[in-house]
């Protein structure tokens, strides 16, 4: 007979899902507003962080920061009250950032939490209402362009290190090539000298 089919984990919570989850407004005149969203976990805190990096993530998108730079971000402008954990099973590369951690003016405001039953037991997912100034807009704007500069700066100390190992090298090649100039010329002369020894040798032995 035909193998029994993998079935999906099933909704089990009885809580009507909050309108802010899928319409709310984007900002008011104060604040900007974002919504996380967590893949099922079958730990309600690794939920919990996975919707909370899911928003601050839209966060740093809308303020036109990379995806590479999300990381270095918050562990540089927020490390002490970031709390940067080890990588999530969703996206090796993600963060996690514990139920306490706050960057910058960051605030969870709202949380509503889906339980599921599967066939290795229960799984949760979080759906997270976020809030932050939009004052904390031009502060990551301020950041990253500080970083573009230092990776100007960087590059520029760089280039300069190689234009000057090529100076550097330039110069000892020119070295290295007056040295065998001078070790043809001395070779030159040995074979000028040893034909006319020789030749002096030739005329005392007709004496």
């Amino acid at each position: 007979c035909a193998s029994t089919a993998h079935k999906q984990p099933v909704l089990i919570s009885d809580d009507s899902k909050p309108i802010w989850v899928d319409r709310y407004e984007l900002e008011d005149s104060t604040h900007l507003f974002f919504t996380g969203i967590s893949t099922k976990y079958a730990e309600e805190r690794k939920a919990l962080k996975d919707a909370k990096y899911d928003a601050l993530a839209k966060f740093l998108d809308y303020c036109g920061l990379h995806t590479k730079l999300h990381e270095k971000y918050i562990s540089q402008v927020h490390g002490s009250t970031a709390n940067v954990l080890s990588a999530t099973n969703k996206i090796e590369t993600q963060l996690e950032i514990n139920s306490e951690a706050l960057v910058g003016q960051f605030r969870i405001v709202k949380k509503y939490l889906e339980v599921y039953s599967g066939a290795r037991g229960k799984f949760y997912k979080v759906y997270v209402f976020a809030s932050v100034p939009k004052t904390e807009v031009a502060r990551v704007k301020t950041w990253q362009k500080e970083n573009d500069l230092q990776k100007i700066a960087r590059l520029k100390s760089l280039n300069d290190q190689q234009s000057q190992i090529i100076i550097q090298t330039k110069e000892e090649l020119n070295g290295v090539q007056q040295q065998l100039e001078q070790l043809t010329f001395l070779r030159n002369r040995v074979t000028i000298l040893s034909s006319e020894n020789n030749k002096l040798i030739t005329e005392n032995k007709q004496l």
